[in-house]
Parts: C-alpha cells; structure tokens; sequence
C-alpha cells in the first residue's frame, strides 16, 4: 500500500478519508480538497437550507394556493443572461414562504433576488397572474460595483374555491 498523503499526476494531494480491513488487506477510500470556491458555494448552500427550513410554509401562509408556477430569466440591461428562462413549480405543501432567487452571474458576491415580498403580497390577494422584476443585491468584478443583473418574473398560480 502506498504511503499517505499521496501525490497524484495532477499534482493534487489526496487526502486518505477511510482506512479498513477488507479481507485481510488494507483498502482506503482517497478524497482530495475541495477548491476554495466550492467550499463557499457548499457554505452558501447550507446556509439557504438552514434559512428555508427555518421559514414558515408557503401553504400556510396562503392556505387558498393550490398550484404555483414560476417562469424565471436573467437580464443585464437589455440583454438576457442564458440561452431561456426557466420553469420552477413550486411544491406548495411542502415550500416554504421564501422566494429569494440566486443570481445567476457567476462573478457575483451575496447577490440575490429577494421577492418574497411582492411574491406574498400577491399570492395573499388571490392574484392568478402577476409579473416584476427586481434587481441583483449583490455586487461584482474586482471594483466591487453594482451587480447590474435583473431577474424577471412571472408567477401564475391557482386557488381553492372557498
């Protein structure tokens, strides 16, 4: 068995996670680092679990909504950002009264779309179709300016009959 840390060809260092007893020989599962920025990203991730956990449910906060569908795409000015928009059905049972989409540029730091506000305003009103935009919170590139990214959206969502 080869000595631990072990260097691979490229040129990263392996890190042994397990060593076992298999059969009367030694067998080791190899992890190696995460880069940096995934390890951020990990920790940004758990970080909007822990908040949407956290948040009450959507199903209670508008106990009329039975199904809501969410088209969602990215501009910079007048260029969108992707090749489309996308599509998100929202699970109401189970979701939680929190609407803050990621910003889709990559170079962005604590960026987001928080529309949990005007999301909830309107579900509340029993509104079937609504539609805005708001724009990134976070800032980009090495000035640290203004992200610049807007997110448009479009809700159309479906209700009990009382």
């Amino acid at each position: 068995m080869p000595e631990y840390p072990e260097t691979f060809s490229r040129g990263r260092t392996a890190q042994v996670v397990l060593v076992s007893q298999v059969g009367g020989q030694k067998a080791a599962l190899i992890g190696f680092p995460m880069y940096r920025r995934n390890s951020e990203a990990a920790d940004r991730m758990r970080e909007r679990r822990r908040i949407e956990d956290a948040a009450p449910r959507l199903a209670e906060e508008v106990p009329l909504l039975k199904t809501l569908r969410l088209t969602l795409s990215f501009r910079r000015g007048d260029v969108r950002i992707g090749d489309a928009s996308y599509v998100r059905v929202v699970v109401v049972p189970t979701a939680p009264a929190l609407f803050t989409v990621p910003c889709s540029d990559p170079n962005c730091r604590d960026g987001g779309h928080p529309i949990t506000t005007a999301m909830l305003k309107a579900l509340r009103s029993g509104v079937a179709e609504f539609s805005g935009e708001e724009p990134c919170q976070g800032s980009a590139g090495t000035s640290g300016g203004p992200c610049g990214c807007t997110l448009r959206y479009k809700a159309e969502a479906t209700y009990q009959k009382t």
